[in-house]
This record gives C-alpha cells, sequence and structure tokens, in this order.
C-alpha cells in the first residue's frame, strides 16, 4: 500500500517561505575570488583629500619682514627684538601697525590708533622705539644714496648712468640690479649702483657734472626706492603738501619703469 505525504493545508494568507536569493557576491571571499570588472579595474583611484592647512590666529609677521636688511646692524636689532616681543605677547599685527612706515621709511604712516588700541598702556613706548627705528634707517638710506651720487660724480652723472645702463643692459640683468638696489642691504646696493654706473659708462654716454633739477632730465624716469625714501629724509617732516605729492608721483614713475 503506498503512502501518501501528510500535506496539512496552510491557513489562509499564510504561504510557503521562498528560498533565500543567493547573493550576487560572496563578501566572505576573497578579491582574488571576485575579480573587480575591467571598468572597476581601471577606474582611478580617488584623491587623498588635500591636509587641511589652519591659519594661525596670531600674527605671524616679524619685524625682520619690515626693516629689510638692517638685521645686522645692532641698534636696529636691539629695537626689533623689543618690538618683536611686544607684538607677540599682545598679538599685535606688525603689518598692520608698521608695514607703511617702513615701507615708505616715513614715521607718519605708523598706524599710531591701531596700536594705542592693541597695547593699551605699552603703546607711547612701543611708537616711540618703531618712530626711532624708521627715522635711523631712512637716515641710513639717505646717506648711501648720498654716497653713491658721489661716487658716479653727482646725481646728475647717476641719472645719466642709469638711463644708459637701461638701453644697453639686458632685461635680465636690469631686474637683477633693481632687486639688489631696492633690497635694503647697503653692500648689495653699493655693489648694484656701481656696476649700473660701470655699464652705463661703458656705452659711450656723456657724463655732465651739472645737477639737474629734481623732475628733470634723467629724473624723469622716477625716482627708485632708495632715492624716494633719501628725498623724504632731504625736504624732512616739514615737507610742503605739494612737494610731497610730486615726489609720490615720481616713485610712481619709478616703478612703472622698474626702477
Amino acid at each position: 500500500m503506498s503512502q501518501v505525504p501528510n500535506e496539512q493545508a496552510l491557513p489562509a494568507g499564510i504561504q510557503n517561505p521562498a528560498a533565500p536569493a543567493a547573493p550576487a557576491t560572496n563578501p566572505m571571499l576573497s578579491a582574488v575570488s571576485n575579480p573587480p570588472t575591467v571598468e572597476e579595474a581601471l577606474k582611478p583611484a580617488a584623491p587623498k583629500p588635500e591636509p587641511k592647512i589652519e591659519v594661525p590666529s596670531a600674527p605671524t609677521a616679524e619685524m625682520g619682514d619690515l626693516v629689510q636688511g638692517f638685521l645686522a646692524d645692532p641698534q636696529v636689532q636691539l629695537a626689533t627684538s623689543y618690538m618683536d616681543a611686544v607684538a607677540a605677547d599682545n598679538k599685535l599685527d606688525l603689518t598692520r601697525a608698521l608695514g607703511k612706515g617702513f615701507e615708505n621709511a616715513d614715521s607718519r604712516f605708523i598706524d599710531e590708533p591701531y596700536i594705542k588700541e592693541v597695547l593699551k598702556d605699552k603703546a607711547d613706548n612701543f611708537i616711540k622705539a618703531a618712530k626711532s627705528t624708521v627715522d635711523y634707517i631712512q637716515h641710513k638710506q639717505a646717506s648711501l644714496v648720498s654716497d653713491i651720487h658721489t661716487s658716479a660724480g653727482g646725481e646728475a652723472a647717476w641719472n645719466q648712468a642709469v638711463n644708459a645702463f637701461k638701453s644697453v643692459a639686458s632685461k635680465e640683468e636690469q631686474a637683477a640690479l633693481t632687486d639688489l638696489l631696492n633690497s635694503g642691504n647697503s653692500e648689495s646696493i653699493k655693489y648694484a649702483a656701481k656696476r649700473i654706473v660701470e655699464i652705463g659708462r661703458s656705452s659711450g654716454a656723456v657724463i655732465t657734472h651739472s645737477v639737474a633739477a629734481l623732475g628733470a632730465n634723467g629724473a624723469k624716469a622716477g625716482l627708485s626706492a632708495a632715492e624716494y625714501k633719501a628725498a623724504l629724509v632731504k625736504e624732512g617732516r616739514n615737507i610742503a603738501p605739494t612737494k610731497y605729492q610730486e615726489l609720490r608721483e615720481l616713485r610712481a614713475i619709478g616703478k612703472q619703469h622698474n626702477i
């Protein structure tokens, strides 16, 4: 007698559970067992994120960035060490406070209100140190320019040598010596000036010894940074507004001529 399997009917609404579908890939298998497709293999790897560079909240500028070439001078060293320490302790932004003053070699450009706001009772001594340093550097630069003019045979001779140099020297040589002239380092400036005069004279330019008026002849090319600062020293603190504006315009022309 054949046996019939016992098939008990399930209640309505309940079905036999379906067999679970096999996964497309087995996560337990290695990459060798499940190799990537050609497209996946050729797909470039995602670039690693660039490291995030945090900008420090405290100012990072130092006096050495402002005095340009005078750090070897003992008097400047003493003043800059003091100002660096005060600025760091009180989070004073030196570029904002003193940048324009040192850039123009003119203590009138020092931002005194900002310094007083930040330093409070320390402001007066800091401002005095900054002004004396600017004035000292200004005087040294003016003396240097005077020495250069003298060695060239006078200011007019220097201007003619500069014009002759610019007409015969390569752009690379002009750029290199201009950088030295604006470096703030006295030895570099003297070397550059000597080379400019030598090259200018070798070109056959006639060197005269008459004194040219400011803004005439060679000065039409404008003023270099050193010449501009020397002119400010020569005029002094009581410089007339018209003269000051004239010097500013000549310096702007100098920048256009890369001097």
